[in-house]
C-alpha cells in the first residue's frame, strides 16, 4: 500500500505542479511503458482511492 499511495502523492503533485496539463495527460505519462494488465491495476487502485 506505500507504493500506492507514494505513485498517489506523485500524480497529485504532478497535477499541482504543472496546472498546463490535465489529468488524462498526467495519467498517461506514469502508465507510459506499462502493460494492458499493469494499467488496469492502476486504474483500478485509483477508483478505489477516489471512491
Amino acid at each position: 500500500m506505500d507504493k500506492l499511495n507514494e505513485e498517489t502523492e506523485k500524480i497529485v503533485k504532478a497535477y499541482f505542479e504543472k496546472p498546463d496539463k490535465d489529468l488524462k495527460e498526467i495519467f498517461e505519462e506514469f502508465t507510459k511503458g506499462l502493460s494492458e494488465e499493469e494499467k488496469q491495476v492502476f486504474y483500478k487502485n485509483l477508483k478505489d482511492i477516489v471512491s
